[in-house]
């Protein structure tokens, strides 16, 4: 009687523990799936030093680098037109021709007369040197040497002007050709072949396309850190993929009273003739380069009692630190202090996140 009272003890016992064990497996696993349920997804990235580089970002219109209005030095007619509006010229290239006749008869009337004014001179020096022989030995007068010598300064000074005429006349010459100043484009072309030109008619207007110029007004916080050894990138609409690198060949000084800004000017190389006058440009001035900073995307900020704080994710759980802010660098601010390198920031799901909340990575970081 008490081996069954004794057997059925140890059923009833044994009975209890296993029900006890499933009762405490099954909290365990409901503790655990609350637990699971509760953890709130996030993104993190890693914390990293990294250097930046201020940028300034200014628009403006493009002009042609240099213009020109060609105009005739000489009176005539134009007897050749060998460009039109337009039209590519190279440096060097003909471009109009005003009637040379003239200006050639010029030249060989002024040639002829320089030829015989140097064979007076000759004469003339010979004769003065023959009698200053002759004076020498007493045989003529003073009077008669000296009449000599004027005369030979006088063929001297003949000479001398038959020499400029010469040159001016071949300069006219030289003068009814016209060529083009450098490579570029015609722009305007105001006069045709045929007709009688005054000297100083305006013919042409050539624009030096080779490169174009970006004026540009810069603010003064700004121009204090533009030079001339300031990278530039310059951007316009009609070639949306390109990047086209320019140069600072000015930095204003003065402020300019109508605009309160420094004016700049970027030259920009265009062998191609891509850029065009009257184009709009975005020009980006590389500055000052930062080394070392961290920085983190201002919309992972949050405000706890008024100061900046960010959440940091470790073992899988949220983190709250105050942080201390610097400058900001476009859509990103810099921290100087209460995060380091390698740390991982929580970047999304901040909604609602609290200090030492449990939560789940979901990115690598």
């Amino acid at each position: 009687m008490r081996i069954r009272k004794s057997s059925f003890g140890l059923w009833f016992f044994c009975f209890l523990l296993l029900i006890t064990i499933s009762f405490s497996c099954e909290r365990q696993k409901a503790k655990q799936k609350s637990r699971t349920k509760k953890q709130k997804p996030v993104e993190i990235i890693k914390v990293e030093k990294t250097t930046v580089t201020d940028k300034y970002e200014y628009s403006g219109i493009l002009r042609a680098f240099k213009e020109v209005k060609l105009s005739n030095e000489v009176s005539g007619v134009i007897t050749f037109y060998l460009v039109d509006k337009g039209t590519r010229v190279k440096k060097g290239q003909l471009l109009v021709r005003i009637d040379d006749d003239d200006y050639k008869r010029k030249v060989e009337e002024m040639r002829a007369r320089l030829e015989r004014a140097v064979a007076i001179k000759k004469n003339a020096e010979k004769e003065y040197e023959r009698k200053k022989r002759l004076y020498d030995r007493s045989v003529i007068s003073e009077s008669t040497l000296e009449k000599d010598f004027l005369n030979y300064q006088t063929a001297k000074a003949d000479e001398r002007l038959a020499q400029v005429l010469l040159e001016q006349a071949q300069d006219d010459y030289r003068k009814t050709k016209i060529y083009s100043p450098f490579d570029g484009i015609v722009l305007e072309k105001y006069r045709e072949v045929g007709e009688l030109v005054p000297a100083g008619t305006l013919l042409l207007q050539i624009a030096d396309y080779s490169k174009v110029k970006l004026e540009i007004g810069v603010s003064e916080k700004d121009v204090i850190n533009i030079d001339k050894q300031s990278k530039v990138e310059v951007l316009v609409d009609p070639f949306p993929n390109e990047i086209f690198p320019g140069i600072i060949n000015y930095v204003g000084v003065n402020i300019e009273s109508e605009t309160g800004t420094f004016p700049v000017e970027i030259i920009i190389k265009n062998p191609d003739f891509k850029l065009l006058p009257g184009m709009v440009a975005r020009s980006i001035i590389s500055g000052k380069v930062h080394n070392g900073l961290i920085l983190i995307p201002q919309t992972s900020l949050r405000k706890y009692f008024g100061e900046p704080v960010v959440f940091i994710e470790k073992d899988n759980r949220a983190i709250r630190r105050p942080v201390t802010l610097g400058r900001i660098f476009g859509e990103k601010i810099e921290i100087t202090s209460g995060i380091l390198p390698g740390e991982h920031l929580i970047v999304l799901g901040l909604s609602n996140l609290r200090d030492g909340d449990p939560v789940k990575v979901m990115n690598k970081g």
